[in-house]
């Protein structure tokens, strides 16, 4: 009878044994797929922060100025920017041209594309008086473009 018991005690440490090794595999293979994972958007935010960094001089040009920048660190890794223009700088002819001249900067064009939107909001938008437009960037998967248009109030 000891003897049976002692081969369970054994059997239960063999298997508590098992388990420990299977988790310990575990953790590691997910450490490494987190790891590619990582890896694999850096390199895309850094393809989208190089396409921003080449759109700066576009949309000075267009009147607009980067009036903040933040760099959020995590898992996905995240760069906001917020540019500032005139409401002069909707106009839509220039924008379309703009978009034409530089088709393969994605960043730029979904930017331009934004614009283009927020450019037909405001001539529909006659009763709002505008002054300004704010574009928010936020260059990360996925990335995203907001346009808030400043009234006069």
């Amino acid at each position: 009878m000891a003897d049976k018991l002692k081969d369970d005690k054994s059997i239960g440490e063999k298997f508590i044994h098992n388990i420990e090794t299977q988790a310990s595999a575990a953790t590691a293979q997910i450490k490494q797929v987190s790891a590619n994972a990582t890896m694999a958007v850096s390199g895309k935010v850094q393809e989208l922060v190089h396409d921003f960094n080449a759109a700066i001089p576009t949309m000075k040009a267009l009147g607009f100025s980067v009036s903040s920048f933040t760099i959020g660190v995590g898992l996905i890794p995240e760069i906001d920017a917020t540019l500032t223009g005139s409401v002069k700088a909707l106009d839509p002819h220039e924008i379309q041209k703009v978009i034409e001249e530089h088709s393969d900067n994605k960043s730029l064009k979904a930017v331009l594309e934004a614009l283009q939107m927020a450019s037909n909001f405001k001539e529909q938008l006659t009763e709002i008086g505008m002054k300004g437009v704010e574009v928010d960037i936020k260059l990360g998967l996925p990335p995203l473009v907001s346009i808030n248009l400043l009234t006069d109030d």
